[in-house]
């Protein structure tokens, strides 16, 4: 599967899913997170400027959805007529399929590379967290897998829910483990720098050996 064939068969299931119920929403975000990830990397490729920024609103408002479905306190207007304005927009998305984009794996790959350097030098926990969750659906989208990725995402999604619920539900004055961060990251990136190696750019392995010296 081709990294633009990726991106459209999540924005098939995406249109597709028009439930509200908390696993609804759920799946939709993960869905739309994923043809995200290869059209904002291959955004050079296709042109498709309203696309991405339809869909980030659109994720912007699941976000607020799965919030207000897991931090209960955080339910403060009606969260199933929410639910139903932001699944009606979703058909604004229609036409927002990739056409064949040649190039598109080596441009997938420059931005994993590039992931990689950001996140080398990042410390801030919510920009290490989207490095690594983006890192993870670009190598999905290449044909390959990560359940290291996987489970560092899960991971630093509850760590999230968990200092969300205890500063806004428990009025708690929370810090994020920092020394876990810089676990987890240390081994993301161990994990990025596997992946990108056992493909067969070598321009890109390259970069990244000579990077590493």
């Amino acid at each position: 599967m081709r990294p633009e064939e990726y991106a459209n068969f999540h924005l098939k299931n995406f249109l597709k899913n028009t439930g509200i119920l908390e696993k609804n929403i759920h799946d939709s975000r993960v869905d739309l997170r994923k043809y995200l990830a290869v059209a904002r990397s291959t955004y050079v490729l296709h042109g498709k400027a309203e696309c991405i920024l339809k869909g980030k609103k659109i994720m912007k408002k699941l976000g607020k959805i799965r919030d207000m479905d897991v931090i209960t306190c955080l339910k403060t207007e009606d969260r199933d007529s929410l639910a139903v304005e932001v699944v009606k927009s979703f058909n604004t998305l229609e036409n927002c399929f990739l056409p064949k984009l040649y190039g598109s794996r080596i441009v997938i790959i420059k931005s994993l590379y590039n992931n990689y350097i950001k996140l080398l030098e990042e410390n801030d926990f919510h920009k290490i967290r989207k490095l690594i969750r983006e890192s993870r659906f670009l190598i999905d989208s290449l044909g390959y897998s990560s359940l290291d990725l996987k489970d560092i995402s899960q991971e630093l999604g509850n760590m999230r829910d968990t200092y969300l619920f205890q500063t806004e539900c428990q009025n708690l004055q929370q810090k994020i483990d920092y020394e876990r961060l810089r676990e987890l990251k240390e081994k993301a990136l161990v994990e990025i720098r596997s992946q990108i190696m056992i493909t067969n750019f070598i321009h890109i392995k390259e970069l990244l050996t000579h990077h590493l010296k």
